[in-house]
């Protein structure tokens, strides 16, 4: 066996010892962390007594002020009913302000004279369920004196904890008062909130075993119960005299400290093996230094070598000895097969070069953020690389995207990207991207700058009326359609009054001019997001986006008057003119034909009753 063979079997050895003592520590840690654990949780069940025998103690304090309230006696002894109501109808809010469920006065008879009860999560007044009358009336008072524990009764399917109090006159029993506090959801919460700990009733737990400890006069039943690292469940048994069986209030606890104990256990093991690790490096440190490392280093550079596929690498010598020649050797066999390597290369990088410099595309090599390489016609557009990839700017997006992604995403696509230069120059490019390894692309950029103008050009023609230069029939419908796809908005159509007794006193001529100066002057009055159209001879389309009807009225009655006071001088005539108009707010998703239909409608009522007005459908 070999000295690395021998020093690592002790090192093993020495681990596995640590280990044990560490895991011995440990165990004895967890035990205790346990024991802490469960005197907190006994700690939060007498929390929980205390909170309830708080309640309790309210309950019965209230019970007792109101048997021995001296108005109130004399009501309850003489069975004065009317005098009782008018009593508490002057405290409509009492059961709020006491914070009670149930609050009820009975007769010697245990006749009820005074009952409420009081929701107190929808703050609701609700009629007292009868099966209380008829608790209340088989119970002896005297058997719920006997012990604490009778203090629960089941109403309304709610647990309530209630408090039983004698009217006493002349030492005499004259009559009752019964308070309660439903244990609802609030309840629990509260209690949640104290003990930091999920409260909620169990009617029916199906476990005996219950340990038992005294508090405040109380002897508190409770059981514990761990579910799981994260989880723990502890129970409190209470006794309900009215379904005459146990019942529980179950809390659920995050065992904090039994993880936090998890958490530093996690520690110790690092720590150990930190501090392990860390003592086999002192004693590994000579023969990793002289031997292990300097053959490692050499595995290294060799395989960079074979992955990287390039001899730009130069060994370091350490030390003068074997190890040493041979490193010095392979350094020299770098040397020269990385010098006929780059012979080689040089021819081939020339030829590439005169190859691209013969197309006449733009060509660049790039890897996404440097340029490897770019032909003549590169230069001839752009002059030089420098920060080339940075500078240019994607005018489509409004901002200097990332020129590989923007190649990528037109890629082979009809439609050209168009960017502005550093000079404020704008060009338009279509892309063709190839990759050429893992790293590099090949991106060839056709400049369609001069032809891209031009079917701009047309296609402004296209969708422009002559005559007016404003959105020709076909343009606007298609933006009414769109829009309508898209959202609501407001469609006004006018038309020129007597347009045709223009075209007959003055000639076409000058009604042509006027249907072009009308187009101008209603373009400066609207809004740049709305659109004018012409839809035929002398009638418009105007789209505006807007849905109320106020503004679309008062938009178009600005329209309109604009257009009445101004005076169109056409050769030696001075003429005056004046537009009916319809409008119509149109709904997503309706037919462009309804809603052209609709505001038409209103048009041919501002030309039936006067011309010259708006009218709106």
């Amino acid at each position: 066996m070999n000295i690395n063979k021998k020093v690592s079997l002790l090192f093993i050895i020495i681990f596995i010892f640590s280990f044990v003592l560490i895991s011995f520590i440990v165990k004895s840690r967890v035990v205790n962390i346990e024991s802490i654990e469960e005197k907190i949780t006994i700690n939060n069940v007498k929390k929980v007594q205390s909170i309830l025998n708080n309640y309790y103690e309210k309950v019965e304090n209230i019970s007792y002020e109101y048997s021995t309230h001296d108005l109130l006696l004399n009501y309850i002894k003489n069975n004065d009913t009317q005098s009782l109501n008018s009593f508490f109808i002057n405290k409509p809010d009492f059961m709020k302000k006491l914070n009670l469920s149930y609050f009820i006065l009975l007769d010697e008879n245990k006749k009820p004279l005074i009952s409420k009860y009081y929701d107190l999560s929808s703050e609701e007044q609700m009629a007292v369920p009868e099966e209380l009358f008829s608790f209340l009336n088989k119970t002896s008072f005297n058997k719920l004196s006997l012990s604490s524990k009778n203090r629960y009764v089941t109403l309304n399917f709610e647990k309530v904890l209630f408090s039983f109090e004698k009217v006493l006159v002349n030492n005499e029993v004259a009559g009752y008062v019964f308070t309660g506090r439903a244990i609802n959801s609030s309840f629990l919460t509260k209690i949640s909130d104290t003990i930091g700990d999920y409260a909620s009733l169990v009617s029916n737990y199906g476990v005996d075993d219950f340990s038992k400890i005294s508090f405040e006069n109380d002897v508190i039943d409770y059981k514990i119960k761990v579910q799981d690292t994260d989880k723990l469940f502890y129970y409190l048994k209470f006794y309900d005299v009215l379904e005459k069986q146990n019942f529980y209030i179950r809390f659920q606890n995050s065992r904090d400290v039994y993880n936090n104990m998890i958490v530093e256990l996690k520690y110790i093991l690092f720590l150990f093996l930190a501090m392990f690790f860390f003592t086999m490096i002192v004693f590994f440190i000579f023969i990793n230094k002289l031997f292990v490392n300097r053959i490692n280093y050499i595995a290294n550079i060799v395989k960079k070598v074979s992955l990287n596929e390039t001899l730009k690498y130069q060994l370091r010598v350490s030390y003068d000895d074997e190890i040493s020649y041979l490193i010095r050797k392979i350094n020299e066999m770098f040397r020269v097969i990385n010098a006929q390597q780059d012979l080689t290369l040089k021819k081939e990088r020339d030829f590439l070069q005169s190859v691209l410099d013969t197309q006449q595309n733009i060509i660049m090599i790039t890897d996404g953020k440097e340029i490897q390489s770019v032909n003549r016609k590169f230069k001839e557009i752009f002059f030089n690389t420098d920060n080339f990839l940075e500078n240019i700017a994607l005018i489509d997006n409004k901002t200097k995207a990332n020129f590989m992604a923007v190649a990528k995403r037109y890629n082979n696509k009809d439609m050209p990207a168009k960017f502005k230069l550093i000079d404020d120059q704008e060009m338009y490019f279509t892309f063709q991207v190839s990759k050429l390894d893992i790293r590099k692309y090949l991106i060839c950029m056709n400049d369609v700058s001069t032809l891209n103008h031009k079917i701009n050009h047309l296609t402004f023609k296209a969708s422009t009326d002559e005559l007016t230069s404003v959105y020709n029939k076909s343009t606007i419908t298609n933006y009414a359609k769109r829009w309508l796809e898209d959202k609501d908005f407001s469609m006004i159509i006018f038309d020129i009054d007597f347009f045709k007794k223009i075209n007959d006193t003055y000639g076409h001529y000058v009604g042509d001019c006027i249907l072009k100066e009308l187009a101008k002057l209603i373009s400066k009055e609207i809004s740049k997001d709305d659109i004018l159209g012409r839809f035929g001879g002398e009638e418009f389309l105007l789209l505006i986006d807007d849905t109320s009807s106020v503004n679309i009225i008062k938009i178009a009655n600005r329209v309109r008057k604009v257009v009445e006071k101004e005076i169109f001088e056409i050769d030696e005539h001075k003429i005056q003119v004046t537009i009916s108009m319809g409008c119509t707010v149109c709904i997503y998703d309706e037919k462009f034909e309804t809603v052209y239909k609709r505001a038409d409608e209103a048009l041919y009522e501002a030309k039936k009753t006067g011309r010259n007005k708006v009218v709106f459908y």
